[in-house]
């Protein structure tokens, strides 16, 4: 699990199914299903995540959306972006999906 920071306190961050779902409630679509995050989606996604991770680890939940998103400095978001942007990418990199083993697993006499 990570940990971003936000509101001026490190947060327990977990990219999870929940974190995805909330986000979906929240706009109304597919964060995966979109080309690019804007800034609003960043900071509901990071908010979604930071209620998955306090979730997760039975910690204190973040406040609301809206004043989760009112409390984030520039530097936080900007800081956020990064975050997601490497979680992401390492989420797509090639051989995390597990497609060589099942094409293994299906060569296999």
């Amino acid at each position: 699990m990570d940990e971003i920071r936000a509101n001026g306190k490190m947060l327990k961050a977990c990219l999870s199914g929940g974190a995805f779902r909330r986000y979906k409630e929240q706009t109304g679509h597919d964060f995966l299903l979109q080309g690019e995050a804007d800034t609003v989606d960043t900071m509901t996604l990071a908010w979604a995540a930071a209620f998955s991770g306090a979730k997760a680890e039975g910690t204190e939940m973040p406040p609301d959306l809206e004043t989760f998103c009112d409390r984030l400095s520039l530097a936080e978001l900007n800081g956020l972006g990064s975050w997601l942007r490497s979680q992401l990418s390492a989420q797509a990199a090639p051989g995390d999906s597990g497609d060589s083993k099942k094409k293994e697993e299906t060569d296999s006499p």
